[in-house]
C-alpha cells in the first residue's frame, strides 16, 4: 500500500472524532486535526475574531503532503512572543517520515515573518502551537499550497537559498542581490571588496557603561562590525546559540565547544551586522556555512584548553559601514595584565534588561591564575587568557560563548580572544557574574599559524 494512503488511513481512524469544519476553533492537546486539501489556512485561536490567543495552549494540525509534490508553507501574519530559540510561545513544524519517526523542521516565534519554505519527500507535516502564561499576541495566519516543482519564481527569476526570488539578469553580476548572497555562490568570480581590518566607520561608545551590565550595555548599531551571530538554522527569527568574530570576508572564528553542539555546516546560519536578534537590522547579512574546522579535533569533538573553531562561509560578506573584519592579534602585540579591552554578545541578561540586543562590556586582563581550574585551565600553555568583567552580577554569560575579546591598539581593534568558559557550574545550572566575574577566553595569537594554514587549505579545496 502507498505510504501516504497507509499513513492517512491510520491517522484518520485515530483522529476521526476531531475532524471539524472550523479550523480556527480547533485546539486539541490529545490529537491532531488532519488536512487533506491541496490548499488551506490555519489560524491561531481567536485570530479571526481579532482577539489574542489564550494562554497555556497546545494546538496540533497535520497536513497530508501529496505524492511527488511540494508543500509550500507561507506565514501570512505573525505576532508571538520573542524568545531566544523560541522557548516561549512558538510554532513548531515537524516532518514525519513514517508512523513512528518525526523530525524538527522549523520553529518560529516573534513578529518577523520568515520566507516561505517547502516540504518534500515526507508524507506528513505536523504543526504544533504552544503558548505559555507570560504573553499573548495577535497570533498567526498560516497558508499552504502544493506545487509540482521546487522553484516557484517567475520564468525570468531565480530562487535564492532562503526562498526569495530575484531577476535572472542579476545572476553573477558581482552584487549580492539575494539576502544570503546565494546569487553569487556558483559564479567563477565572487564579489570581493577592499577593507582595512579593525576599523570602525561607526565608533563604539567606550566612555563608560550603566548598571545593566550582566550581559553588557546596548551597543551603537554597527559599532562592532566583526560581531557574528551563530544561529541554529531551523529556528526563526533567533536561533542564537553562540557568538563569533569575522576575521576575513569569508571566515569567522568561534569557540570549539559551540560547534560541538552543531557540527554540521547545514545546521548553522551566520548573521553579520545583527543588532536585535528578533528584528531585521539595516546592516544585517545572512550567510550559510560551507565548512567548519576545529583546532586539534574533528567536530563534534574539541580541545577545551584550545577552544577555537574556524567557519568558512559559502559566500563572502559584503563590506559595509556595519560589517567589517577585525584584525588578528599576534605575538608582537602581547596582552599585558591590566589591559582594558571589550567583549560583546547576546548572552543571557537574567533580568537586567535589553534581552535580544547586542551588548558590550569593558573588561580587564588579569593573571590566568585568577581563572585557575585544574580541569579546564592550562597555566603552562599560551592558549588561554583570563578577563575580569566586574563581578557582583556583572559579567559574560550563557550565549556569549564564541564571542570576541577585542582591544584597541594604535587606533585599530585586534581580536585577542574567543569566549570559552564564561559561566560557573552549580547543581542548579550555570551561573554568571559571580565573584569577580572572571571568564576564560581562548587566545588568538597562539593559534595564528593554525588559522592561516586552515584558510589556505580551505581556499584550495574545490
Amino acid at each position: 500500500m502507498n505510504i501516504h494512503i497507509f499513513v492517512a488511513v491510520i491517522l484518520f481512524n485515530s483522529y476521526l472524532s476531531n475532524c471539524s469544519p472550523a479550523p480556527d476553533s480547533i485546539c486539541n492537546k490529545k490529537a491532531s486535526y488532519i488536512f487533506t486539501e491541496p490548499t488551506g489556512n490555519i489560524y491561531s485561536p481567536g485570530y479571526l475574531s481579532n482577539s489574542s490567543y489564550p494562554e497555556d495552549l497546545d494546538c496540533q494540525w497535520t497536513i497530508l503532503v501529496p505524492t511527488s509534490e511540494y508543500l509550500r508553507i507561507k506565514i501570512e501574519d505573525l505576532d508571538l512572543d520573542e524568545t531566544s530559540n523560541c522557548d516561549g510561545d512558538s510554532l513548531t513544524f515537524n516532518v514525519l517520515s513514517n508512523i513512528s519517526k518525526s523530525f524538527l523542521y522549523r520553529r518560529i516565534c516573534g513578529t518577523e515573518k520568515p520566507n516561505d519554505f517547502l516540504v518534500a519527500n515526507f508524507p506528513l507535516l505536523s504543526i504544533e502551537f504552544k503558548s505559555d502564561y507570560i504573553f499573548s499576541g495577535r497570533g498567526f495566519h498560516i497558508s499552504w499550497s502544493t506545487q509540482k516543482k521546487i522553484n516557484s519564481c517567475k520564468p525570468n527569476e531565480i530562487q535564492c537559498s532562503l526562498g526569495n526570488c530575484f531577476p535572472l539578469s542579476s545572476l553573477c553580476d558581482g552584487k549580492f542581490d539575494c539576502y544570503d548572497g546565494s546569487d553569487e555562490l556558483e559564479c567563477p568570480n565572487k564579489p570581493t571588496a577592499e577593507y582595512t581590518c579593525g576599523n570602525t566607520k561607526i565608533n563604539p561608545d567606550t566612555s563608560g557603561y550603566t548598571f545593566r551590565i550582566l550581559g553588557g550595555d546596548p551597543v551603537i548599531p554597527g559599532s562592532w562590525p566583526w560581531q557574528a551571530d551563530l544561529q541554529f538554522s531551523i529556528m526563526w527569527p533567533s536561533g542564537h546559540f553562540c557568538g563569533g568574530a569575522l576575521i576575513h570576508p569569508q571566515y569567522v572564528l568561534t569557540a570549539g565547544h559551540c560547534i560541538a553542539a552543531y557540527p554540521k555546516p547545514e545546521s548553522v546560519r551566520v548573521v553579520l551586522g545583527n543588532h536585535n536578534s528578533f528584528k531585521k537590522d539595516n546592516f544585517e547579512q545572512i550567510r550559510l556555512v560551507d565548512s567548519i574546522v576545529t583546532y586539534n579535533a574533528t567536530p563534534p569533538e574539541y580541545d577545551f584548553m584550545n577552544d577555537i573553531s574556524l567557519i568558512k562561509l559559502k559566500v563572502p560578506i559584503n563590506i559595509t559601514d556595519g560589517v567589517n573584519p577585525v584584525c588578528l592579534a599576534d605575538s608582537l602585540k602581547p596582552l599585558k595584565t591590566g589591559t582594558k579591552c571589550y567583549v560583546t554578545g547576546w548572552g543571557d541578561t537574567h533580568g537586567t534588561g535589553n534581552s535580544g540586543i547586542l551588548k558590550q562590556l569593558p573588561v580587564e586582563i588579569v593573571d590566568l591564575k585568577e581563572c585557575a581550574d585544574p580541569d579546564s585551565v592550562d597555566l603552562e600553555g599560551k592558549g588561554q587568557v583570563c578577563v575580569r568583567a566586574g563581578g557582583g552580577g556583572t559579567g559574560v554569560c550563557s550565549g556569549d560563548s564564541g564571542g570576541p575579546l577585542v582591544c584597541l591598539v594604535d587606533n585599530q581593534w585586534y581580536l585577542y580572544g574567543i569566549a570559552s568558559q564564561v559561566t560557573g557550574a552549580t547543581l542548579l545550572g550555570p551561573i554568571c557574574g559571580e565573584g569577580k566575574g572572571n571568564a576564560v577566553y581562548a587566545t588568538v595569537a597562539s593559534k595564528l599559524s593554525w588559522i592561516n594554514d586552515r584558510i589556505k587549505e580551505l581556499e584550495q579545496m574545490p
